[in-house]
């Protein structure tokens, strides 16, 4: 018989498991564009069984290893099959689901969570009066197998989320699940963003470089839906709205660095980073040096902090 447990998935209304639950490696709390992002390992146990009835969302599951062949039911239909890395399996919002896994093997999935609303927002971006969420089993998509691996490394430099990047990836995953199952879903052709535009979204960033920011937020500056906005400030500027948020959080990091006064631990904090790893990591993409590095090229000694003594 099967036991109602809490479910790991929080955006899920209902979820039984049977057996070993799946081991969460990493959750993420995204805007309102996506309920979640997370990742689901079942390690080396003997796999699980799971049964959603009612989940909120659309859900994307990558498969970022390999599996043996595998139980599962949904849309009417019954599947057995083994999935390559990089295979996905697209289930529409409120979709009832069976799973069992117990002979795949180990595995790691990552989890994409699209809110309904994010899906009707890229309808209207694209033109079209509405776009159907597939549902199904998907050959192995190369560029969500990056962009997990991209979202994988910054959960893992991270203690807060950033609500930019997080916006920005899901806009870009919820356009590619859609793009591979429906030809005409094509963005439209548009060019960049008029001056105001990108004067008051660049001002707003330089404004609150320390603190979190929305794609939304930068949007509604604009006038313009996240997908377009996302779009054609990559258009005007060469690079997305969270890649031109970090390189300007570096350079003002690197005339911080110039003060020997500052630990490099408080410019990472001045300039909105949660730790000194996710800072390094950054400044090196930009300056390919390291934060000591580039003081020790610039002639400063940092002061070093000593420690109270008991």
């Amino acid at each position: 018989m099967t036991s109602m447990q809490p479910s790991v998935l929080r955006s899920y209304a209902v979820a039984d498991f049977i057996g070993d639950a799946p081991r969460v490696t990493h959750e993420v709390v995204s805007s309102r564009m996506s309920t979640l992002l997370q990742v689901r390992d079942t390690g080396r146990t003997g796999g699980n069984e799971v049964f959603v009835a009612d989940a909120p969302d659309h859900v994307v599951l990558l498969y970022r290893t390999p599996t043996h062949p595998f139980h599962a039911q949904f849309d009417g239909r019954r599947y057995r099959q083994a999935l390559a890395c990089g295979s996905f399996i697209a289930l529409p919002a409120r979709t009832q689901s069976w799973f069992d896994s117990r002979e795949a093997g180990p595995r790691s999935v990552f989890h994409f969570h699209f809110k309904p609303e994010a899906l009707a927002a890229l309808a209207e971006e694209l033109g079209r009066p509405q776009l159907v969420f597939p549902c199904g089993i998907f050959s192995p998509s190369p560029y969500l197998l990056t962009m997990s691996d991209h979202l994988l490394r910054e959960a893992e430099a991270r203690v807060r989320p950033d609500s930019l990047f997080w916006d920005c990836a899901t806009a870009s995953a919820l356009y590619e699940v859609i793009r591979l199952d429906d030809a005409g879903a094509r963005p439209v052709a548009r060019g960049g963003l008029a001056p105001w535009q990108l004067r008051r979204t660049s001002d707003y960033i330089m404004a609150r470089l320390a603190e979190p920011i929305t794609l939304a937020e930068l949007s509604a500056i604009a006038g313009l839906s996240p997908y377009h906005f996302a779009r054609s400030f990559k258009v005007s500027v060469g690079e997305g709205p969270h890649r031109f948020q970090q390189r300007r959080r570096c350079e003002r990091a690197a005339e911080l660095l110039l003060d020997p006064t500052l630990p490099t631990d408080s410019v990472a904090t001045l300039v909105g980073f949660d730790n000194v790893q996710a800072f390094t990591r950054n400044f090196r993409s930009f300056f390919a040096v390291t934060p000591k590095r580039w003081r020790q090229q610039h002639g400063v000694r940092a002061v070093r902090r000593r420690s109270a003594r008991a």
